[in-house]
């Protein structure tokens, strides 16, 4: 069951009104939902909201995950990956940078995601193309019990924070 929070929007800004102490997902900047149906693990919080609302030209969202790896994640690194999607306008990642909470940072190379793209970033190594990025990393980046997703943008302003549950 979900429950629309009304919201109003003036010069670019969101306001939730109804929205002290909820937790929500974002469907897209137009909706602000609540779940009542999700775990306290899988609930975001109001720290989730991005600092400014996404560029009208692009909206990248967090798309399927898997942060904990069959067997031994040290040993099957590219069995650990997240991936981002666009679902609105075009954007370059090139020297983006995606952290985790201890801040081990993936820069970007030349990607560009149109709307309905999604790139695929693997711990492990390999040989990128337009939908799988490689880290190349020597560990597992991603804790199994839950970890933090930055992506900032590349002159460094944090662009969205997601909890990896």
């Amino acid at each position: 069951m979900k429950k629309i929070i009304s919201i109003l929007i003036l010069t670019g800004l969101i306001f939730c009104i109804g929205c002290i102490n909820q937790n929500y997902e974002i469907n897209d900047t137009s909706k602000l939902t609540t779940s009542t149906l999700a775990t306290e693990t899988e609930k975001e919080t109001v720290e989730d909201i991005p600092p400014s609302i996404p560029s009208p030209e692009y909206v990248l969202v967090l798309g399927p995950k898997n942060i904990d790896a069959p067997g031994d994640d040290n040993l099957n690194l590219n069995g650990e990956w997240v991936s981002i999607s666009c679902t609105r306008g075009t954007v370059d990642l090139v020297s983006w940078k995606m952290k985790d909470e201890y801040g081990w940072t993936f820069v970007f190379p030349k990607v560009i995601l149109y709307e309905g793209d999604t790139v695929t970033i693997y711990t492990g190594c390999g040989k990128n193309t337009d939908t799988s990025l490689y880290w190349c990393h020597d560990n597992a980046i991603w804790n199994n019990s839950g970890d933090k997703l930055y992506l900032y943008k590349a002159d460094g302003t944090l662009y969205r924070r997601w909890n990896l549950n």
